[in-house]
């Protein structure tokens, strides 16, 4: 701007300010502090009072001010606090231009401020507001037509991303989305239900969007409101966070993940309305802006995790429009110990019970398991026989698995293109504890040529697809390694689940019952880094897990380590027990 030239900008940060900031800020001819809080505004005092002292001046804005603020030589002026309040980036360009008219430029032009509404629909490409949803399909299909017809994806802000223009995190995952061919509908407003349903769902309560990309919306502690408005919308609300404490150096390097303090806010509170799968998207960085002469700290977007987390809510979208009978379906159940005899889970009859019950809703909701067994007696005894993980070194069972012509024999050559991308961390604790995919002998056949290739004792009928989740250990002892939570992947553990996503090209993986090993291996505790074995296992597939509904700390580790849509069953009933006869 011409009449702004001869005029050094300088934004100095709340937090991590150091000496060259404080410097600034006492050399400058004007300074606005945002008060957001009485004891971080006063720790500025010796700056203010040299200001002072020179006769510059220090104007206070914010929603609060006292008297120990205008004895330490701030000035509250509410003209200029009118442009905070109604924020915005015009707003505050407009804000510094009437100050600079009292002070340093007089005559300078300037324009009230413009307050944005309560609620509505922010278009990334313009970083314009509209109150109309049919104003914003406009606006955003403007010379746009080939995105017309696509699937729209929601995703909430709160009014304050709108006030500062913190938008860095929602453009890349909006543009991530959007290369997926999925619209993207921002919307902001109060996480209320009220808010939820103006924002998406039509004036017949129509929803407006099939997924919920929720990068702020972190809603839950009023669940029984917030529950209703969001079964109206009935889409899946995938959980993205920003890291509100921790850099990404700080993030990766932690053993455990997201921050204790947060977690009750970030994960446990949109637990309880139904947010699932979350995905670490950004963190608190420091970054040098040259236009404002200094460095501050903002969320700043993890590109890698940006893509999963837009993949992961592609996914759930696909899962919808898909037709039944094209739906690619993993149905795991447990086999532990290894063994014909050895299928089940915590309280729940697996087999033939629950795993017949899946399989007959299937069929009856269009989907195709061609070939399937017609009863559940034929369905135990082909689980029984060929649905089940070979003993410790029991080659002879092995080699009855592979000669059955049912398990599926995936070459070890192919799985080593694969492991080979994997992050070099993770490959190495695998190959320090398991050896080179080409020693392994974890569930390995050789032919006559000695070729080696992992079995997978499957049985798949047209897009179904039945089998045990692969054994935790192999020589250790089967019973503490189901919760080790140092021992690392086997390679044909991880070979199944790579073979799940890219080969089979499961577009949902369902465990059935408490519990499974996935979500017990080694890495942090929530939030994973694309390091951490649960990541790789389920990458972006859609995951259900069918559990006990009293399992609830288990449960947990089934959410935010096995990216779980928890499906609960009740606990057995009860029933009058009596003695043997013979006692």
């Amino acid at each position: 701007d011409p009449e702004l030239s001869g005029i050094a900008f300088h934004v100095i940060p709340e937090l991590g300010q150091d000496a060259a900031d404080r410097a600034r800020l006492r050399d400058a001819d004007l300074a606005i502090v945002y008060i957001r809080g009485k004891e971080r505004a006063l720790k500025l005092a010796p700056e203010v009072a040299a200001l002072r002292a020179r006769g510059a001046t220090v104007f206070a804005v914010g929603p609060t001010f006292d008297a120990d603020l205008a004895a330490a030589g701030f000035a509250f002026d509410q003209p200029l606090t009118d442009y905070f309040t109604a924020g915005g980036r015009e707003n505050l360009a407009q804000m510094l231009r009437a100050a600079l008219a009292r002070k340093l430029r007089p005559g300078l032009a300037f324009v009230p401020p413009v307050s944005i509404p309560e609620s509505g629909f922010f278009d990334l490409r313009t970083m314009r507001v509209w109150t109309s949803h049919a104003d914003y399909l406009a606006a955003y299909l403007h010379n746009r037509p080939e995105r017309r017809g696509r699937p729209w994806v929601g995703i909430h802000l709160p009014r304050t991303y709108i006030e500062s223009a913190t938008t860095r995190v929602v453009e890349a995952a909006a543009e991530a989305l959007e290369t997926r061919g999925l619209n993207v509908l921002v919307a902001y407003g109060p996480s209320q239900e009220a808010s939820l349903r103006r924002l998406f769902l039509d004036s017949a309560g129509r929803p407006r969007i099939e997924a919920l990309a929720s990068l702020s919306l972190k809603m839950g502690f009023v669940p029984e409101k917030i529950i209703p408005a969001l079964d109206e919308i009935g889409a899946p609300v995938v959980n993205g966070i920003s890291l509100g404490a921790q850099s990404r150096a700080e993030w990766e390097a932690s053993p455990t993940g997201i921050a204790v303090l947060e977690r009750s806010w970030q994960v446990g509170g949109p637990e309880l309305v139904g947010s699932i799968a979350p995905t670490v998207v950004a963190a608190k960085e420091r970054v040098a802006d040259d236009v404002a002469g200094s460095a501050y700290v903002i969320q700043v977007p993890i590109d890698e995790r940006i893509e999963r987390f837009a993949d992961r809510v592609a996914r759930w979208v696909r899962l919808r429009h898909a037709a039944p009978a094209e739906r690619r379906v993993a149905v795991l159940y447990y086999n532990y110990p290894p063994g014909r005899e050895n299928v089940g889970a915590s309280y729940l009859n697996v087999l033939p019970g629950s795993l017949w019950q899946i399989l007959q809703r299937l069929r009856a909701d269009g989907y195709a398991p061609a070939g399937a067994p017609e009863s559940p007696e034929a369905l135990f005894s082909a689980v029984r026989d060929f649905g089940s993980n070979a003993r410790a070194n029991d080659l002879a069972d092995l080699d009855r698995l592979v000669r059955g012509g049912h398990a599926v024999l995936w070459p070890v050559a192919a799985y080593r293109k694969y492991f080979d991308a994997l992050p070099a961390a993770l490959r190495d604790s695998i190959v320090k504890k398991w050896g080179e995919p080409e020693t392994a002998h974890t569930m390995v056949w050789r032919d006559k040529e000695g070729r080696p290739f992992f079995v997978f004792p499957v049985h798949r009928w047209g897009n179904v697809l039945y089998a045990p989740q692969p054994t935790r250990g192999w020589e250790e002892d089967v019973t503490a390694s189901y919760h080790d939570l140092k021992l690392p992947l086997h390679h044909q553990y991880l070979a199944f689940y790579l073979w799940l996503q890219h080969e089979f090209d499961a577009d949902a993986m369902v465990h059935v019952g408490r519990h499974a090993t996935h979500e017990w291996q080694s890495g942090k505790e929530v939030g994973f880094t694309a390091s951490d074995p649960g990541e790789v296992l389920v990458g972006a597939v859609p995951q259900l897990y069918l559990y006990i509904v009293d399992g609830i700390g288990e449960g947990l580790q089934a959410k935010r380590r096995g990216m779980a849509t928890i499906v609960d069953h009740l606990t057995p009933p009860l029933d009058r027990a009596s003695l043997n006869p013979e006692m």
